[in-house]
């Protein structure tokens, strides 16, 4: 599946959708030594699912194995579906000589599957077509996506959003109208001002940041598409900060989005991180396992 318009179009039309899994996505991983494969899969010529399955070759052996980043894009509750896709992804792996299939499909971990549990429920069905549940515990094959995330819906008017607002978040606002303070989209130049405050904010905090040129080649890949908005804060001409948060949820929420990522969480409780997110109002944590 090389029609790259077709494609965003087909993820796009799927609840599952994930930027994980769009074309340009899979065209950012190749830099990365990563090979992205695309299967569509239509039935009475409407797309049922969709998905970028991301080969590498295992070091030392002929065998590669396939990886799903948020995928696949479909209705793991269409028992069918999935297991047509099953047998998709075996004849797929058989060709490239792939080992192994790791998936994080976007499905929820919030219930064990027993004897009791709905028959549609899709970890159910995800067992029942072959899928394995990785091990919470393994972090060489389970820990790639983040287990939890933090979501607020956008369903409700900006006014709604903006009443559950923290105290300090309703003053930090008032006060950035007051001093003059404008955000604005970033063009690609901007990369670098992003970049320099996120080095440093990596360096403060302790995580790894990478290099401009990976930011570089992300803008390359998803901006043309609609996939990625840098959003700059200024204040007084220089740059006060690469995003302020609110702002980017009355930008999303203009723009029709569902709901607002905010990325993963760690699975241990993270008082600070729950304090600061959980400031924007009521979001939901959802967890997630590979499978």
């Amino acid at each position: 599946m090389e029609d790259r318009a077709a494609f965003d179009a087909a993820l796009a039309q799927s609840p599952q959708g994930d930027l994980l899994q769009c074309y340009g996505w899979g065209e950012l991983k190749r830099r990365s030594g990563w090979i992205p494969l695309r299967c569509l899969i239509e039935r009475r010529g409407a797309p049922v699912a969709a998905a970028t399955i991301l080969k590498r070759r295992i070091p030392g052996t002929p065998w590669s194995f396939f990886y799903l980043p948020r995928g696949p894009a479909l209705d793991s509750g269409d028992r069918a579906t999935l297991a047509f896709f099953r047998d998709a992804l075996r004849h797929l792996a058989r060709r490239h000589r792939a080992a192994f299939a790791k998936l994080d499909p976007d499905v929820a971990d919030d219930a064990a599957a027993g004897a009791d549990a709905d028959a549609a429920d899709p970890k159910v069905l995800l067992r029942r077509c072959g899928f394995t549940p990785v091990p919470p515990d393994d972090s060489v094959i389970g820990g790639t996506q983040p287990r939890a995330v933090w979501r607020l819906n956008l369903d409700k008017p900006l006014d709604g959003l903006h009443a559950g607002l923290a105290k300090d978040n309703k003053y930090f606002l008032r006060r950035a109208e007051r001093e003059k303070i404008v955000v604005r989209q970033g063009e690609e130049a901007d990369l670098a001002i992003f970049h320099q405050l996120f080095e440093g904010t990596g360096k403060r905090k302790g995580f790894i940041v990478r290099g401009l040129g990976y930011f570089e080649a992300m803008w390359r890949n998803l901006a043309p598409d609609g996939h990625l908005k840098l959003f700059i804060a200024d204040y007084k001409g220089p740059p006060l900060a690469a995003v302020l948060i609110w702002r980017i949820i009355a930008w999303a929420h203009g723009e029709g989005c569902e709901f607002f990522d905010f990325g993963g969480v760690p699975w241990q409780r993270s008082a600070p991180m729950e304090h600061f997110k959980g400031s924007f109002g009521r979001v939901s944590a959802g967890a997630h396992r590979g499978v």
